[in-house]
């Protein structure tokens, strides 16, 4: 299990690679509306191997890994949404973009600046298929979770100075990151993993605790953000229907 979390915690150059790269695909996807490219950045984008990497090291008592990935996680969180800033900066001051281009207007970008707890549902259950998959050394499943977490799409659209359109992506990316890490680290534990010194399973078991509750404590302030989107979305959709009904 060790040796499987280091593969998934590349080194940082490789790293950093490939998730610049993946912003950038994710980016150019969302401005051109198109599933294809955007899917095609979730397959690059390395966020996920960091969030399992600390769940399985933080249930085994692997201080410094466990450190190694929590780092990458807020690093590369970090990274995308500066790197998406940038490019909308750039395209901003360039002809690729029509002035009159209303970003919120565009589908796959709206997607992700709508965040619920649907969101939320599904990345728990991400996170336990993603534990699943590297228990069972199942590499395809992984990818399949990968994909559908999509990490990167909305961390590189809150990346866009928008403020409403920042925000709620930000709130989505971040729920889908600390589900996925709760769920993971849960699993991994009910799994029956272990360190392998008795000593440190009692230091193992209090850090899981602290850290589920950390991650629960920190997934319900953002739920706030989460109930306010399901009612709006919600009044939208009765004030809509009694429209078309007059």
């Amino acid at each position: 299990m060790i040796a499987r979390a280091e593969n998934l915690a590349p080194e940082t150059s490789t790293y950093l690679s490939f998730l610049v790269l993946s912003t950038i695909i994710a980016t150019g996807g969302l401005l051109l509306d198109s599933a294809a490219t955007i899917i095609g950045a979730m397959v690059v984008a390395p966020l996920m191997g960091p969030a399992i990497t600390a769940s399985v090291v933080t249930v085994l008592d692997d201080r410094k890994l466990a450190s190694r990935g929590i780092k990458m996680q807020i690093g590369g969180l970090l990274l995308a949404i500066a790197v998406g800033t940038l490019i909308g900066m750039l395209l901003k001051e360039s002809i690729l973009l029509l002035p009159v281009l209303d970003i919120r207007e565009i589908s796959q970008i709206a997607e992700r600046t709508s965040p619920n707890f649907l969101s939320l549902f599904l990345a728990l259950g991400l996170g336990i298929a993603g534990a699943i998959s590297i228990i069972r050394n199942a590499g395809s499943a992984f990818v399949g979770v990968a994909i559908a977490i999509a990490l990167v799409p909305p961390a590189a659209t809150s990346g866009w100075v928008l403020p409403l359109v920042a925000v709620a992506a930000a709130v989505l990316v971040l729920v889908n990151l600390l589900a996925v890490n709760v769920s993971a680290l849960i699993m991994f534990w009910v799994s029956g993993f272990r360190p392998v010194e008795k000593e440190a399973v009692v230091h193992a078991r209090s850090s899981v605790i602290s850290h589920v509750a950390l991650l629960v404590i920190a997934i319900a302030s953002l739920s706030v953000a989460l109930g306010l989107v399901t009612y709006s979305s919600f009044q939208t959709i009765l004030v809509e229907q009694e429209i078309n009904g007059e």
